[in-house]
């Protein structure tokens, strides 16, 4: 049988499909997969109850009327659905789809183009529904179930793919009768890929997929070029100009430095410099008072301080809130006794650091002075390298820090810690704080969170200096 899971691995890439009925297919979850489905059983949970409180009262008072997780077959395909109920009056059944979103994604609307498809061919089918997480929910108080979900009427959007839906599920058909993946398209994330060795099997280490932003319609340009390494793309391609500076860099196998516009950035920077990073948990049901859905929660800072360019001895402080309260002010209690009234704050992505720190000052309003003036001094240390002041081949086009600090401090290594990841971290503080682990267990996550966390911004301290010394 085609499940609706078979389905949107061929939506996501044909070839995805063909490797998940082969056996081809690396069914192996990472900690945030893990998360996001835990999420995902706690979203429909909610669904369904929001389904008997909200929902059927406008259909119906039988409870026999409302149904979950109904299979229904169609040949060879098969699906069910999170949600139908029957209207007593037309007798007429609505499918409602659950999804653990706060917005939902093209897949999505696939997803339930296929459920209908195959359940018109056993019941009466009138409309078509996406629940989802409102966004807009606020929690304040007891949690509201009637403002957490938001339904969706997507019936028309069903009938509009249901031919491209159909014409999917023939080439489902087919794959599934070929011992040829070829015949199937592979994806377009080799990163993220989950059968690498039938998508890209012969891809060279500097590839096209490491362009910067780069879109699937170029990639597509290139493959249909026979064009898989960046050094091979021909000089009147059509690019952005960061994809330009890259594929140089790459050809010319040279490091790009604009000692200059490095120099100009760091003489702008005013001592003492604060070296920040948060570790932060994001809930699909909002954990307090003040937090939308999927809200990031700062649980954790940590702050190196260098008071002047000849300083040799860093400070460093940081804080983890392990209690179940809502962590806000406890945390920034402990920071603003750190972080003095003048100084640049420097942080690896700017956009991040900042919307927590304004979410923070709403969250404690005796804050909001100190996370303005926080926010007001912030440099942003990644721009080196999203401006292209600093390129090197072995970056790849990225300006993450793991990308970076390998490269330029090879001393630091985040693989010979035990928590390598913001995701980790995030599920590490979790089980602390809400499982029930000894607390021997308990103390070795917590050193681990401290660890992985200095470590982020010590890497900060190290690639400064390494710029400093160029400039």
């Amino acid at each position: 049988m085609i499940t609706k899971t078979d389905f949107l691995a061929y939506i996501d890439a044909p070839r995805h499909f063909w490797a998940l009925k082969n056996n081809k297919y690396d069914l192996t979850l990472s900690d945030f997969d893990k998360h996001l489905i835990e999420q995902g059983y706690i979203v429909e949970t909610k669904a369904r109850e929001y389904a008997q409180r909200y929902l059927l009262p406008n259909y119906s008072t039988d409870e026999t009327d409302l149904v979950f997780q109904r299979a229904c077959e169609d040949g060879e395909f098969q699906a069910r659905s999170d949600i139908l109920i029957r209207n007593s009056t037309t007798n007429k059944w609505d499918i409602y789809e659950v999804k653990s979103v706060t917005k939902p994604e093209p897949e999505h609307y696939y997803d339930a183009c296929f459920q209908t498809i195959i359940f018109e061919e056993n019941l009466d089918i009138a409309n078509v529904f996406i629940l989802h997480v409102n966004n807009d929910y606020i929690r304040e108080g007891d949690f509201d179930l009637g403002l957490f979900i938001k339904t969706e009427d997507v019936t028309q959007k069903v009938k509009e793919l249901k031919e491209d839906t159909l014409n999917k599920m023939k080439d489902c058909l087919f794959l599934v009768s070929t011992d040829n993946y070829k015949l199937a398209t592979e994806c377009f994330k080799p990163k993220e890929c989950h059968c690498k060795e039938l998508c890209f099997p012969n891809l060279p280490a500097d590839s096209i997929y490491n362009l910067s932003r780069i879109t699937e319609k170029k990639i597509l340009e290139l493959r249909d070029n026979d064009i898989l390494n960046i050094t091979d793309i021909p000089d009147d391609f059509s690019l952005t100009s960061n994809q330009r500076v890259q594929v140089a860099v790459a050809k010319r196998n040279e490091i790009l430095i604009n000692k200059q516009a490095i120099k100009n950035d760091l003489e702008a920077l005013t001592y003492p410099l604060y070296f920040l990073d948060y570790e932060t948990y994001p809930s699909a049901i909002p954990m307090y008072d003040g937090y939308k859905p999927y809200q990031h929660m700062v649980f954790q800072y940590s702050l190196h301080i260098l008071k002047n360019p000849d300083d040799k001895e860093l400070q460093h402080y940081e804080y983890v809130v392990t209690t179940q309260n809502e962590p806000c002010k406890e945390l920034l209690t402990h920071m603003k006794q750190h972080i003095g009234e003048t100084g640049s704050v420097i942080v690896w992505y700017k956009p991040f650091e900042c919307s927590r720190n304004k979410e923070m000052a709403e969250l404690c309003p005796d804050f909001a002075d100190f996370m303005e003036s926080v926010n007001d001094r912030v440099y942003d240390l990644m721009d080196i390298f999203k401006n292209n002041y600093y390129v090197d081949p072995k970056f790849k086009g990225s300006n993450s820090i793991k990308d970076v600090l390998p490269v330029l401090v090879p001393e630091l290594n985040y693989k010979a810690l035990d928590i390598q990841s913001g995701t980790m971290a995030m599920t590490g503080w979790y089980e602390i704080v809400y499982e029930n682990k000894d607390q021997v267990e308990k103390d070795k996550i917590l050193k681990n969170l401290l660890t992985y966390c200095e470590q982020d911004t010590l890497a900060m301290v190290k690639i400064l200096e390494f710029l400093t010394k160029l400039a």
